[in-house]
């Protein structure tokens, strides 16, 4: 399953950011440190860890309104699966009463 956390150190903040360039501003031909803006230190940062712990997501704003969620299109498609196989699962037992 996932895990949402804050950044702790340093090495995790790194991933956050790279994460965030690598997805959101390197497409659009931006440096890498374009992620970043004027109002980091006050922003909720949150990352999405997979059950392998690599990184796989982040959620980040200014104010909650204003957050945004990315996943990788990989971990998209493992969330949609594992609801279907659940929806399944849930359709099965209810043939089975």
């Amino acid at each position: 399953m996932y895990q949402v956390s804050s950044p702790e150190n340093k090495l995790q903040f790194d991933k956050y950011y790279f994460f965030r360039w690598q997805y959101l501003r390197k497409p659009l031909n931006k440096k890498l440190g374009s992620e970043r803006d004027d109002i980091e230190s006050t922003s909720i940062h949150r990352m999405i860890i997979n059950d392998k712990g690599d990184f796989s997501g982040s959620v980040s704003g200014g104010c909650v309104e204003s957050a945004v969620l990315f996943l990788r299109l990989e971990d998209f498609i493992l969330i949609q699966i594992q609801k279907l196989k659940l929806d399944i699962l849930l359709l099965i037992r209810q043939k089975e009463d």
